[in-house]
C-alpha cells in the first residue's frame, strides 16, 4: 500500500465514515472478535451494573455480554456515526429486554457523566486515539465508583510499530510501562497484565500473529 492508502486507512481506522467505514467496521470485528470476548470475560459483571465501553464499532458483540450478564445498564460512546447508524441496527435485532445506551461522542476525554456512577469501563483497541491517555484515566476514575474496574485491550505498541497504517499523528503508540504509571499515579489499584498472542488476518487480509495484552485497574 502506498502513503496515501495507509493514511487514508489510519484515519478510517480512528474515525469510519462512508461506505468504506461500513465495510471496515465488519473486517474489525472479525479480526478484533477474540480479543473483544477476552475483554469482556476480564469484567466480573454483577445484576445491577452499569457498564461504559468507548468504540463500540458495529455492536455484533453485545450479544455475548448480555450473555454474560443480562441484568445490566450498557452505555456506548462512539465518534463515528456510521458505527452509530450501524449499532443501531444490531441493537434492534437484540430486543428490547436490554438496558442499552449508544451515544455519540467527540474525541475529547471529557465525559458527560456524573462522577462515582459506574460499575466497570472498557475499550477495545481505542487508547491509540488518545492523545493525552492521562486526561481519559482520570475521567474514567471520576466515573467509577469504589472498587470498579476499568479494562483496556491494545495490541503491543511493539508490534504495532511494525504496522504500516499505524501513521503518526494518527495513532498514539503509548508504551506500557507508561499506561501502568499514569494509571498508578491517578489512584488506580491491583492493576493486573495479560499478554495474548493470536494469528487473525490483517487490515490488508494477511495472516499474522498478533500479540496484544489487556490491561486492568481498580477505584
Amino acid at each position: 500500500m502506498s502513503k496515501v492508502d495507509n493514511f487514508n486507512l489510519a484515519m478510517q481506522l480512528r474515525c469510519p465514515s462512508g461506505s468504506e467505514g461500513e465495510k471496515l467496521g465488519d473486517v474489525m470485528f472479525k479480526s478484533n472478535i477474540n480479543m473483544i470476548y477476552k475483554t469482556i470475560d476480564r469484567i466480573n459483571l454483577e445484576p445491577g451494573d452499569r457498564v461504559l465501553e468507548f468504540g463500540f464499532g458495529n455492536a455484533k458483540h453485545l450479544d455475548y455480554l448480555f450473555k454474560k450478564q443480562g441484568d445490566i445498564e450498557y452505555i456506548g460512546f462512539e465518534i463515528s456515526q456510521v458505527m452509530i447508524e450501524g449499532a443501531l441496527k444490531v441493537v434492534k435485532e437484540l430486543g428490547e429486554d436490554f438496558r442499552i445506551s449508544l451515544l455519540y461522542k467527540d474525541s475529547g476525554p471529557c465525559l458527560d457523566l456524573g462522577a462515582n456512577i459506574l460499575n466497570h469501563c472498557f475499550c477495545v483497541n481505542v487508547i491509540y486515539f488518545w492523545d493525552q491517555p492521562s486526561k481519559y484515566l482520570q475521567e474514567i476514575y471520576r466515573v467509577l465508583k469504589a472498587d470498579g474496574s476499568v479494562v483496556m485491550s491494545f495490541v503491543d505498541p511493539k508490534f504495532a510499530e511494525t504496522l504500516p497504517f499505524v501513521v503518526e499523528n494518527i495513532f498514539n503508540n503509548h508504551k506500557i510501562d507508561l499506561l501502568i504509571r499514569l494509571m498508578t499515579n491517578i489512584g488506580f489499584r491491583s492493576i493486573e497484565l495479560w499478554r495474548y498472542h493470536e494469528e487473525v488476518k490483517d487490515k490488508m487480509g494477511n495472516n499474522v500473529v498478533r500479540p496484544y495484552v489487556i490491561l486492568q485497574g481498580r477505584k
